[in-house]
C-alpha cells in the first residue's frame, strides 16, 4: 500500500526531529562533561553494573536516531517495513498501523534522551526506564487491537 505525506505525518517527523535534536543536544554536552568511564549497564533498581567509555553516550545519540529514523521511514513502507501477528487488508487498518509506528518514533526517541541521560548519570532508578518501555508496549498492543478490531472496515473514517 501506498502512503502519501500528510499533514498528521509530518507533524510526527517535525516532533521526532526536535526530539533526535534534544537528543543530540544532550549527548554533546554529557560527553563533554562526563569523565572517561560512564555507566553502561543497569540493573533492575536502576544501579549501575557495568562501566566503559563515555563515547558509549555518543553511540546511544546514533543508535537513537537512526531507530527513529527507521521508524519514520517504516511510516512510508508498512508491506515491507511493518510486521503485527495478523493480516493486513484495509485501508483503515494500514491507516492505523501507519499511526502506530509514528507514535512508537516518538516514544523510541524519548526512550533514548531517558537512556542516555542514565549514562551521563543525570537520571538515577529504574523508574525512567520503566515508564518509557511501558509506553512503547502499551501503543504497541492497544494500536494492535485496533488494528485488528479493523479487520474488514474499508474506510478510514468508519
Amino acid at each position: 500500500m501506498k502512503v502519501n505525506r500528510t499533514k498528521e505525518g509530518t507533524m510526527f517527523e517535525v516532533v521526532c526531529g526536535v526530539l533526535v535534536l534534544i537528543m543530540w543536544i544532550v549527548a554533546l554536552v554529557l560527553y563533554k562533561n562526563s569523565p572517561d568511564t560512564v555507566p553502561t549497564h543497569f540493573d533492575i533498581a536502576g544501579n549501575a553494573d557495568a562501566t566503559g567509555d563515555k563515547l558509549t553516550i555518543i553511540i546511544m545519540a546514533i543508535v537513537g536516531t537512526i531507530t527513529t529514523a527507521v521508524s519514520l521511514l517504516a511510516a512510508y513502507k508498512p508491506d515491507k517495513m511493518i510486521n503485527i501477528p495478523f493480516e493486513v487488508s484495509t485501508a483503515a487498518q494500514y491507516e492505523k498501523m501507519v499511526r502506530m509506528v509514528r507514535v512508537l518514533a516518538v516514544e523510541m526517541a524519548a526512550l533514548f534522551i531517558v537512556v542516555i541521560l542514565m549514562v551521563g548519570e543525570k537520571i538515577v532508578g529504574a523508574w525512567p526506564i520503566a515508564v518509557a518501555t511501558g509506553a512503547l508496549l502499551l501503543t504497541t498492543v492497544v494500536y494492535c487491537v485496533k488494528i485488528y478490531r479493523l479487520r474488514g472496515v474499508e474506510d478510514p473514517k468508519e
